[in-house]
């Protein structure tokens, strides 16, 4: 039997040969975890890494000057980032419980859909310079970023469709109409096939990530 006295017991370097089977026990309620979550959790760091590392790059390509609003929008992102890995210890320290899973997952959520609001908010606060191909990229960047680390549908959407909302809104404000249209239409497109590969896959959703 694995340890009960540890923190995510089933995440231990000593565990035991894995059982051929799609969950893990989680000790002392006799549940189950699910190893997607566990996985989720894995990434959630790389995600983090990945907001910071963008956030500098879409600054760097938009030639955003250094002003005020640069640096808040970096700050946010920032936050953004210590947050998720925030998450991701607390998660390795809460005891695997149904109860501490469903506080990480809601937490999650919330801190992914804060993220995704900051990231399109930067066409208005970063300035970069009206360049559509910028925002087009930072945005759809964003989102595939997403896609492949995440992976499950609940994570990728809490971030994807505020920071796309938010960056359509920035590219028709800064650009024009067009522009907005053309950010909003690459990200949903992303999205959608993202979606049509996971059916096409069939592998069956996880339930825990959707607080069922």
């Amino acid at each position: 039997m694995t340890d009960q006295s540890a923190p995510f017991p089933f995440m231990a370097r000593h565990q035991p040969r894995a059982r051929p089977r799609s969950h893990v026990e989680v000790a002392g309620d006799g549940r189950e975890a699910s190893a997607s979550l566990i996985d989720l959790i894995g990434r959630t760091a790389w995600f983090a890494a990945a907001l910071l590392v963008g956030a500098a790059l879409a600054c760097a390509f938009g030639n955003a000057a250094f002003s005020a609003a640069t640096v808040a929008w970096l700050a946010l992102i920032a936050a953004a980032a210590l947050a998720l890995i925030g998450a991701t210890i607390r998660a390795h320290r809460a005891p695997a419980r149904r109860a501490s899973i469903v506080a990480y997952i809601r937490g999650f959520s919330g801190t992914l859909v804060y993220a995704g609001t900051v990231w399109g908010a930067g066409g208005f606060l970063a300035s970069l310079d009206g360049n559509l191909l910028v925002l087009l990229a930072s945005s759809t960047g964003a989102v595939l970023t997403a896609v492949a680390l995440l992976r499950e549908r609940m994570p990728v959407l809490c971030f994807s469709i505020p920071a796309l909302v938010v960056a359509t809104v920035s590219a028709w404000a800064d650009i024009g109409l067009m522009a907005g249209l053309l950010v909003g239409t690459a990200g949903a497109c992303i999205l959608g096939a993202a979606e049509i590969a996971a059916r096409l896959s069939e592998q069956p959703r996880d339930p825990t990530l959707t607080l069922s």
